[in-house]
């Protein structure tokens, strides 16, 4: 039987509504997201992409979010920046070549896109967060768009979308997963017996006002240096 949109609807939206949603949640802060977006958007291109075009080839979607000509040229050394760089060390990498080094920086919402600063003596292209995300849902919407139309597009979505969720095979693991299972619907811990890591949450809230007053503090002195919002 043919699969129509209705039969993959929900699950596409539970793939890249998720997404949506946070990223334009942390999007309505003032500023201090700038990390986190990057990161998102680096690992929704790579889903897009998995969907799309096969594992490992989130640079093919990252490439569309930049605009035509030496930009999109450059995609893949500046999506593998972007991505391992937030991935591994939650900050971008460098692009070296040819006895020179690019740093990609992430702006927040003041920073020019796709400008180069130079940042203590080295060249930083600046990515404003907000425009990434513009470019990124314009491209979930537009793969909406096909889904509706083809119903190659949908078939490929439902099959991949299954083969993500493979069953697990090793002994050792089911063992360990059927006792996790066997804890379902257990009474609820008391107090006395809540997980130790869970004893200071929340504990620090009266601090929050003091936190956002020294990040103005700091992004006031750093739009004074000339250095936008980069980070």
């Amino acid at each position: 039987m043919a699969v129509s949109f209705n039969d993959i609807g929900d699950k596409f939206d539970e793939v890249f509504g998720f997404i949506r949603r946070d990223l334009k949640q942390i999007l309505t802060l003032d500023m201090g997201g700038n990390y986190a977006v990057a990161l998102l958007v680096a690992c929704a291109c790579d889903t897009l992409a998995e969907y799309k075009h096969g594992r490992g080839k989130g640079y093919k979607v990252f490439r569309k979010l930049l605009p035509p000509g030496c930009y999109r040229r450059a995609a893949k050394p500046i999506y593998k920046a972007l991505r391992d760089g937030f991935v591994h060390r939650y900050n971008g990498y460098d692009i070296p070549f040819e006895g020179q080094v690019l740093q990609v920086s992430i702006a927040w919402k003041k920073g020019r896109h796709l400008s180069v600063r130079t940042i203590d003596g080295a060249p930083n292209l600046v990515l404003n967060a907000s425009r990434l995300c513009d470019a990124l849902f314009l491209e979930f919407e537009k793969y909406r768009s096909d889904l509706k139309k083809s119903r190659e597009s949908r078939q490929s979505f439902l099959d991949r979308y299954k083969k993500l969720n493979e069953e697990v095979k090793d002994e050792q693991q089911i063992c360990a997963l059927k006792r996790i299972v066997s804890r379902a619907d257990t009474a609820s811990l008391s107090p006395e017996e809540e997980a130790p890591w869970m004893a200071g949450f929340g504990q620090l809230a009266d601090l929050a006002s003091e936190n956002r007053r020294l990040e103005k503090l700091i992004e006031d002195e750093f739009e004074r240096l000339e250095l936008g919002d980069t980070a």
